[in-house]
């Protein structure tokens, strides 16, 4: 939350809420339509959409996928990125929105430090195979290198019994080895597996690192730590590289695919649809999850990435452009793909079904074969390996990035002085990465990293994206979002028209659909395998560990907040929940007008904090500002400004709009600004004087001689708790205090009509109906000071006070006591004949007693010795009747129906009122601390008497309001 506060010389800070300053933003719009693009662009739109089409359906699958684009996809990538350029934070802070709902950001970041992970290996997969590839032949093209089995067939070699032979052979070992068509491994197969992970027997035998991998792995994260040192201003000026080099790549190898023979048979089998697939419902929860994985949704990143952006950033536009990119690009590689699938089948004399392939799969075994028999391939292994590097490390700086963000907004205070702090935290994040993914670089490390794939990406994600969509749409409240919104994008006829499609979307669609498609996955389980090579049980177990990883932080925090933290408004937005910078908060997020006289703002103890230090917005500038300076010609006196800001604490551009109109007169100015000021909040009250105000606070003064207390109503519950309206409660209650001490009645009760003339300042140019009015033009909803209330202590009596239902207040309110009840006491105290003050806890307890009980009247001190007798005869019958027999028992009950009887109906009906009189007087009620005892008691045993209090309650009924409108009605 971005405050203005005056330092102890008066100067004027802008401090963000966060970072101490201005968040960064991108160099341009372009940098983060790039960087999204290079985010949901990786290497699944390669490996793993050509080969879902392929397995569900051909062209068939575009249907479902489309279709979860449009309803799924655009959908959460849309809230998620209003969510992050709404609030200029990270996936953890966003979470303001929904303090109980903290535990979605760091499942967030989990995900993405888990993706990060195994992809940073993928790519070291791929700077293995692209050095390797500088070579006259690539490595994987014959079966006559040492990794190679005698089951190795190349493409080639011809088999025929001479191989027998060992002399004929430059493979002794395979000297007894008998030819079976069915068991046999491509070089590809056998360099990827035995020279290049070298790979063990499952994941039970890990057998040590592999050097070569480790060293390749931890070249990508230096590469990423370079990358991402100064953050977003490094990152977006590399993927002007990363985010579009990649489809040069992606057309040339195109164009040498469509030259090749048999690329015809593998376009028309990527294209040829299956119709019948769409039956199946394992097609439409592959085609969900794929749009997860590819759009990078639900892991944080985009939050991220958008807190980055400028308020009024066009998100909209971005919204569709980028996932209609992204997908378009899935479709674009699958023709990349397939046509050197159609040629590899021809060479083979297959079809193209038994060579396709995905995963790593396709990326190292299947295309390189392909390319090792294609002229010149070297070259073109070199381009398609270049191309998987650029895409992965596209994705990967901005998955790296999410978790930095994240992490550096929870810990800002600590990272952001000195600065090394903050590139040695960058450093620290991508060498524990490097260390996490050690085990991956294993020999087995394969299984390792099919286990984190086949779980991360699938019930996380999902997961994470039906709790955002329920927390934005219901608990937040899709029409309360749809208003920041507003607030950032305007009412154009593009943002109105598509809330037609976002508002059944985010409210039914999507939640419905993602619900749907997590029932699905979990019918469709199946234990993990990878070929052959089935997981045991402990690795499947391992699997659902890592899917509960992140998920658990979701009840966890919930239930941490309950337990531990302030659980009221849990499930609230916090008060700094808004738009970061003062300029951009309007409507029910503006902050107060700035008085124009400092010295008369709220000022707690030796801080000077002034309530009325904030721009003038909601319309303000729009309105009566432009009008009279569309066209300035005075340079402005820079000596001017400051002193103007200095005195006023209002924004640089409206005091410099004001300096402009008066020719740099700095007292015509300062009141040209309060005027303007008072304008636009009485127009703004004048509007919503029919509001019911039944919310807000009871504000309290106690200074021993002096009580002041008042209540201040507003609309809603959601305003009554945030500090700015604590602040302002806090500033009338202390304007109220000092005009207390002009009052020469002991006490005096002001209602709204009275307090309201109070003035206010040391000119006093302004009421507190003037001060209540620019906060309603700057808030946007109708409030009022109710009612004040002034006590003196005297000689002969003091004062006590107590306040209920404490709001959580602000660090700087210190002397003012908040609540939603307070009572305040009027006693004397006389000891051995000498008036005293009794202790704070006693005075405190009575008027504690007055808010719980809520007595009507005080009670005439003459009947304490009437009801002591009546007590005493209470207590006796009690002992007669548990003493007699039941025959006097009955006998006494006969009595007491006689007696009864002789009495009129009036009277008996008098009985229960004259309960109830007592239980209204304050003497008579049973004493709160302990009900065994009356009040009088308590007085009597501490020699007290109160002679008068007074009892606030926020939004109850008063006569004297209820007498007013009476008098209204008859008049009208």
């Amino acid at each position: 939350m971005s405050i203005n506060i005056l330092d102890k010389t008066g100067s004027l800070l802008h401090k963000d809420g966060i970072t101490g300053k201005a968040r960064a933003n991108w160099g341009s719009q372009l940098e983060f339509i790039l960087t999204c693009v290079g985010f949901a662009v990786g290497l699944g739109n390669v490996w793993r959409f050509p080969y879902l089409c392929f397995k569900n359906g051909g062209g068939a699958f575009l249907i479902p996928y489309f279709i979860c684009l449009v309803f799924i996809g655009i959908p959460l990538f849309y809230l998620e990125l209003c969510l992050g350029q709404f609030a200029s934070l990270g996936p953890i802070k966003v979470f303001r929105v929904n303090p109980a709902m903290k535990g979605l950001g760091f499942a967030m970041i989990i995900v993405s430090a888990l993706i990060a992970i195994y992809y940073a290996v993928i790519i070291a997969y791929c700077i293995y195979f692209f050095f390797a590839s500088m070579a006259a032949e690539v490595p994987w093209k014959y079966c006559d290198n040492s990794w190679n089995t005698c089951a190795c067939q190349d493409g080639y070699q011809t088999f025929n019994f001479s191989l027998m032979d060992p002399r004929n052979s430059s493979r002794p070992d395979c000297a007894n080895f008998t030819y079976s068509d069915n068991k046999t491994v491509s070089a590809s197969d056998e360099y990827f597996n035995n020279k290049v992970l070298e790979i063990s027997g499952g994941l039970e035998y890990p057998e040590g690192i592999k050097w070569e991998l480790a060293l390749c792995n931890l070249a990508v994260w230096a590469i990423v730590f370079i990358v991402l040192s100064k953050g977003i201003k490094s990152l977006g000026k590399v993927v002007y590289f990363t985010a579009t080099f990649p489809y040069i790549l992606l057309t040339i190898l195109l164009v040498r695919g469509l030259t090749l023979e048999g690329y015809e048979e593998g376009i028309k089998f990527y294209l040829t649809p299956d119709w019948s697939k769409l039956t199946q419902a394992d097609v439409w929860s592959d085609a969900a999850v794929q749009i997860f994985y590819s759009l990078s949704a639900c892991s944080g990143g985009l939050i991220a990435m958008a807190s980055y952006n400028k308020f009024s950033n066009n998100i909209l536009r971005d919204s569709f452009l980028v996932p209609l990119i992204n997908c378009l690009t899935s479709f674009y590689a699958g023709f990349v793909i397939f046509a050197v699938l159609g040629f590899m089948a021809h060479k083979k004399g297959t079809t193209v079904d038994k060579v396709a392939a995905g995963g790593p799969g396709l990326a190292f075994v299947v295309y390189p074969e392909a390319l090792a028999q294609m002229p010149v391939s070297p070259l073109w292994a070199i381009l398609f390996f270049f191309m998987m590097m650029t895409l992965g490390f596209s994705s990967l700086f901005s998955i790296t990035e999410t978790v930095i963000t994240g992490l550096v907004d929870e810990m800002k205070d600590y990272l952001m002085k000195p600065k090394i702090r903050l590139y040695m935290f960058r450093f620290g994040i991508c060498a524990f990465f490097f260390l996490l993914g050690l085990p991956m670089v294993t020999r087995g490390g394969l299984y390792m990293l099919n286990l984190c794939d086949t779980y991360v990406g699938g019930f996380p994600l999902l997961f994470v994206g039906l709790f955002e969509l329920t927390l934005v749409s219901y608990i937040y409240g899709f029409f309360r979002f749809r208003k920041d919104i507003e607030m950032m994008m305007g009412n154009s006829l593009p943002v109105q028209v598509t809330f037609f499609f976002f508002a059944p979307t985010w409210c039914v669609i999507s939640p419905v659909a993602l619900a749907v498609v997590i029932v699905l996955k979990a019918i469709q389980y199946k234990p993990t395998a990878m070929g052959s090579y089935m997981y045991p049980d402990w690795a499947n177990a391992l699997g659902w560990m890592i899917v509960l990883c992140p998920l658990v932080f979701i009840p966890g925090w919930f239930i941490y907040h309950l337990l531990f933290k302030d659980n009221r408004g849990m499930c609230s937005p916090r008060p700094n929940w808004g738009p970061a910078l003062d300029e951009n908060k309007i409507g029910r997020y503006a902050k107060p007008i700035t008085h124009a006289h400092p010295q008369a703002a709220y000022v707690v103890e030796s801080e000077k904090k002034p309530y009325f230090n904030q721009p003038i917005t909601n319309g303000l500038e729009n309105k009566g500002y432009e009008s009279d300076l569309s066209e300035p010609t005075t340079k402005v006196d820079k000596p001017a400004l400051s002193k103007l800001r200095k005195k006023t604490g209002i924004a640089f551009i409206n005091c410099k709009k004001a300096l402009v109109k008066f020719d740099n007169n700095v007292e015509q100015a300062e009141k040209w600004l309060q005027e303007e000021a008072k304008k636009e909040g009485w127009a703004k009250a004048t509007k919503l004087q029919n509001r019911k105000m039944a919310q807000g606070l009871v504000g309290l003064i106690y200074d021993k001689s002096h009580v002041t207390m008042v209540e201040v109503n507003c609309e809603t519950d959601f305003v009554a708790r945030t500090d700015k309206f604590k602040t302002f409660v806090t500033h009338l209650a202390t304007v109220c205090h000092q005009h207390s001490k002009n009052i020469n009645d002991t006490k005096s009760l002001l209602m709204k009509s009275e307090v309201g003339g109070v003035k206010s300042g040391t000119d006093n140019s302004s009421s507190i109906a003037d001060l209540v009015a620019m906060e309603i033009g700057n808030i946007g909803e109708n409030m009022q000071l109710r009612r004040a209330l002034f006590y003196k202590a005297t000689n002969d009596l003091q004062l006590g006070s107590y306040v209920y239902g404490p709001a959580g207040k602000p660090l700087w309110i210190k002397n003012v006591q908040l609540g939603k009840y307070a009572a305040v006491v009027q006693f004397s105290q006389i000891i051995n004949g000498t008036k005293v003050i009794p202790g704070h806890s006693l005075s405190q307890q009575l008027g504690q007693h007055i808010v719980g009980m809520n007595p009507k009247t005080i009670g005439n001190y003459d009947d304490i010795a009437l009801e002591s007798s009546k007590d005493e005869e209470i207590e006796t019958d009690e002992n007669v009747s548990n003493n007699s027999s039941a025959e006097n028992a009955e006998k006494y009950e006969n009595e007491a129906q006689d007696s009864r009887e002789g009495e009129s109906d009036d009277e008996i009906e008098n009985l229960p009122k004259e309960k109830e009189k007592d239980e209204s007087r304050f003497l008579f009620q049973e004493y709160l601390m302990d009900p065994d005892t009356k009040v009088y008691e308590i007085l009597t045993e501490n020699n007290m008497k109160v002679m008068d209090f007074v009892r606030f309650e926020v939004g109850e009924e008063l006569p004297e309001e209820s007498e007013a409108d009476d008098k209204v009605s008859a008049s009208s």
